[in-house]
């Protein structure tokens, strides 16, 4: 996540520090130097872009550097402020607090110190900016920082499957959204084998630097999966599960937070000191369970023994994972056995689609089905993704009417697959009543005498008999007469029956002739007169 920066610096050794360091955090980007506070005033005034933090040297003039920062928050309350001077006192903290400034970085500047100071109101200035992009009871409620808890109501449950797949659905789903998946399960943690991760770094590395964590230090302890995912795993050892206790895993898991849009923490079935501020920390959480007696009664020895603790009480959803419609006991039974709130999401028994993502450690594998849209709707309830419509509201604005142009040439082509469509049936429904028409005139040929004079207009006329209107048209109809057949030809519309084509279909229809043709009288012989003698 990169936070850009204008500096408000008249001092050429501290621009050149700054510009030094900045591509050293890999988050900071300078996007401007201005060396007087009027022209920051005037920059911010104008729309100085997308500005996440302003920095401002405390000897900047002419303008006192703390009237500055109270008429920039007028101005622009969506950007952090950031004081550099050279000393600091708790009255200068004080004094820059009530002015508005977010912190401060003491001269020298040290890679440090500027990296958690500045990203840190940076990412204030972005939360804030979010957030009211987000307004109105269209927003989601996928804030930066949002963590979700997925634990387990006993082991063998699938608690880190869930907490892995919907993980990876929040990547799939939100590209513009940071995601980090935290194995909290500190001793027995799976993540790493689901992912098919080395221990290089882990969460025992903060342990000892959690009281003053930065985001370098973060940044260096995670893994990466696919690109995109970042992933904290527990201790390569269990035996240093004990080290991160209760303080340390408060501070690391905040600080994760700060930095992440969206963190899922897997704190596995086990109530560790680490697993309980995760719980207690959560937005939300997921408890795993099966459809079975030992499941749900482990559901609420954990329910309870976490109101003992006062680590939670509220905001608990149970999910029921391995679902079937064949199995004794149904979610409705669920929600009346386990004393928590059911999701309305399940996820179905459906092991084989899973099968060679996790034998594998490839979870991208995980084989399209109802196991998969099951995933895609728990996310959406949990509200970790974006619903179906807000997605496609923001693609169509992406595209900066790329979509629209698409769309247009789509109907256009749509319109003339349909009129050839149309025609094709014109076509096919004119052979149709040729063929009738023809037919209909054998039937007269048939019982027709040879050598009527007016038998071609008599069956040309009951060929036209039957012709609907379009296709009745004058020069429309031809009828040709055999001996035993009749042939009528009949003109195509174009597009609409009242137009006629040069396009000309033939319907034949053949017939018995029923009367032989009447044959002139034969003059009777005279017989020959007697010989005279």
């Amino acid at each position: 996540m990169a936070y850009r920066v204008l500096l408000g610096v008249a001092d050429p050794g501290v621009i050149d520090d700054f510009r030094a360091l900045a591509p050293e955090t890999g988050e900071i980007e300078v996007a401007g130097v201005l060396p007087t506070a009027g022209e920051v005033v005037a920059a911010l005034t104008a729309g100085a872009g997308e500005v996440d933090v302003v920095v401002l040297h405390e000897d900047l003039g002419p303008l006192p550097v703390l009237d500055l920062a109270r008429n920039l928050g007028g101005r622009a309350p969506d950007i952090g402020l950031v004081l550099l001077a050279r000393e600091h006192s708790p009255s200068l903290t004080m004094a820059a607090l009530r002015a508005g400034f977010r912190g401060i970085v003491t001269l020298p500047l040290s890679l440090e110190d500027l990296q958690t100071t500045v990203t840190d109101a940076g990412a204030w200035a972005q939360n804030l900016r979010a957030k009211f992009e987000r307004g109105g009871d269209d927003a989601i409620s996928t804030a930066e920082g949002r963590m979700l808890v997925v634990a387990g109501a006993k082991g063998g449950v699938g608690t880190t499957t869930v907490a892995v797949h919907l993980a990876l659905e929040v990547v799939r789903s939100s590209p513009d959204r940071s995601v980090c998946l935290v194995d909290f399960d500190l001793q027995k943690g799976d993540v790493r084998s689901y992912l098919d991760l080395s221990h290089r770094r882990s969460v025992a590395d903060l342990v000892d630097v959690a009281h003053d964590l930065s985001g370098r230090q973060i940044d260096d302890s995670l893994s990466i999966h696919g690109g995109r995912l970042r992933v904290l795993l527990p201790p390569a050892e269990g035996e240093f599960a004990d080290a991160v206790a209760g303080e340390a895993a408060r501070r690391i898991l905040g600080g994760v937070r700060a930095r992440f849009d969206v963190v899922i923490v897997d704190v596995g079935a086990v109530v560790s000191e680490g697993a309980a501020v995760a719980t207690e920390m959560a937005d939300q959480v997921v408890m795993v369970v099966t459809p079975d007696v030992p499941s749900l009664r482990a559901a609420n020895r954990l329910l309870g023994l976490w109101e003992r603790l006062q680590i939670r009480k509220e905001g608990v959803g149970v999910l029921v994972n391995r679902a079937s419609r064949r199995s004794e006991i149904q979610p409705d039974l669920v929600a009346r056995v386990v004393s928590a709130t059911p999701l309305k999401s399940s996820l179905p028994a459906d092991f084989k689609s899973l099968e060679a993502a996790g034998n594998t450690g490839v979870p991208e594998r995980l084989a399209d089905g109802k196991l998969r849209r099951a995933i895609e709707q728990l996310a959406r309830e949990l509200q970790v993704v974006p619903s179906a419509a807000r997605r496609t509201r923001r693609g169509l604005a992406g595209d900066d009417g790329q979509v629209a142009a698409e769309t247009a040439g789509m109907v256009f082509t749509i319109g003339i697959v349909l009129l050839a469509l149309w025609q094709l049936l014109l076509a096919g429904y004119t052979v149709v009543l040729a063929n009738h028409a023809a037919r209909e005139a054998a039937r007269e040929l048939a019982v027709a005498e040879v050598g009527d004079d007016g038998l071609p207009g008599r069956l040309e006329a009951i060929a036209r008999a039957d012709l609907p209107r379009g296709w009745d048209v004058p020069g429309g109809v031809d009828v040709e007469v055999g001996h035993d057949r009749v042939a009528v030809t009949l003109s195509v519309p174009a597009f609409l029956p009242s137009v006629t084509s040069s396009l000309r279909l033939t319907g034949e229809a053949g017939t018995l002739r029923e009367r032989a043709p009447t044959r002139p009288s034969a003059s009777p012989t005279p017989s020959p007169s007697p010989p005279v003698t």
